[in-house]
């Protein structure tokens, strides 16, 4: 699929390799949508996001190590400094 400018870029955050996998190729079917980074734990997620931007991060909350909700309020401290 070609991406287009307009694109809303999505952050994929799943532990389980085989229903990310899934969710990559749904989503990868939709007109407009860019699955531009996926991540398989709460540390990785985080840093992703320290590194590009994303328009939307799809999070498991069940993860390995830092679990989705702090990896959460990690990011969103993140985006709430790089806006001000």
């Amino acid at each position: 699929m070609a991406i287009s400018p307009t694109s809303i870029r999505i952050l994929l955050v799943e532990d389980d390799e085989l229903f990310r996998l899934g969710l990559v190729t749904r989503l990868s079917q939709e007109p407009g949508l860019d699955v531009a980074g996926e991540a398989e734990d709460g540390e990785t997620a985080i840093a992703y996001v320290n590194q590009q931007l994303f328009d939307v991060v799809i999070l498991d909350v069940g993860l390995p190590g830092i679990g989705g909700i702090e990896a959460c309020h990690q990011i969103k401290k993140f985006i709430h400094n790089y806006q001000s």
